[in-house]
């Protein structure tokens, strides 16, 4: 699954691959901080941690990718479920289970689709 930042817009983009995490843009740092922020999955305007990284909240996510277009089947739940279990184990979820964290990756490909 992708978070795909835009300058003026963020888009969950295949929401069915849940195995894996980033968000993509084409943007600088301070936008796609900013615009994380405004559709509330980083209450503290994109919570970079300095690694290449950032904090997303999880109910949030959650909620834009099951109203994202793409394939879900019956499994999808399960497999969320397991995407963020699989995170928690590997230290990336936060202590109060309610953000993961996600790789940022800088793409000249990203477009609204």
């Amino acid at each position: 699954m992708d978070v795909v930042v835009f300058h003026d817009s963020v888009v969950v983009a295949e929401p069915d691959d849940l195995n894996g995490l980033a968000v993509v843009s084409d943007q600088d740092e301070q936008i796609v901080r900013s615009a994380l922020a405004a559709v509330g999955l980083s209450p503290s305007a994109g919570a970079a941690d300095g690694t290449g990284h950032v904090w997303l909240d999880i109910a949030t996510l959650r909620a834009l990718a099951e109203s994202a277009p793409g394939v879900r089947g019956a499994d999808w739940a399960s497999r969320w479920a397991g995407m963020i279990e699989f995170a928690s184990h590997h230290g990336w979820v936060n202590e109060g289970g309610t953000q993961v964290r996600a790789h940022v990756y800088a793409s000249s490909a990203a477009e609204p689709g």
